[in-house]
């Protein structure tokens, strides 16, 4: 868990977010396996879980957006 929460607050800090939601599942095969959703005022599911089956695959406007985003996750984790 130290690792999920390291890499939440990396996350909260490169999106802006105002909080992460955390989804944790573990049913399948001995690990851990852990969603995070970076959160909004404004986003389509205020005080609701997101119904991340209705959002767009891509929520980057570019391939080089996204790369964008790996490398202030990294700076961030380092």
């Amino acid at each position: 868990m130290t690792d999920v929460q390291k890499a939440s607050k990396a996350l909260k800090k490169v999106t802006g977010a105002v909080k992460i939601n955390y989804e944790i599942h573990g049913n399948s095969m001995p690990h851990l396996h852990v969603h995070l959703f970076p959160r909004y005022i404004d986003d389509d599911y205020h005080g609701a879980p997101i119904e991340y089956k209705l959002v767009e695959p891509c929520v980057y406007r570019s391939e080089q957006e996204f790369l964008n985003f790996i490398e202030s996750m990294k700076k961030e984790l380092e």
